[in-house]
């Protein structure tokens, strides 16, 4: 994880969307000066450890649809099929 970058990322998206102010993005020694955002901070930081660069998090159902989708075409068919009679 690179954490300047995350911090980049999260003060731009704390901007947009918080009614905290600039006074608020004073950091020292790991914590900002306005607790909600400290609270924030510590999400966003866990969110960031959870999902490795490179990879993004989905929702369940539209995977599941491409899944059963997927399944469905002609190729993919028959090997399920071929697998179920063995």
């Amino acid at each position: 994880m690179n954490i300047q970058k995350e911090r980049n990322d999260f003060e731009r998206h704390w901007v947009n969307y918080s009614q905290c102010s600039y006074q608020d993005f004073y950091f020292n020694a790991g914590e900002y000066s306005c607790e909600n955002m400290n609270d924030a901070w510590r999400a966003w930081t866990a969110r960031a450890k959870i999902v490795p660069e490179g990879f993004v998090l989905l929702p369940v159902e539209p995977i599941l649809e491409i899944i059963e989708s997927a399944a469905k075409l002609p190729p993919i068919k028959a090997m399920i099929e071929a697998q179920e009679s063995t």
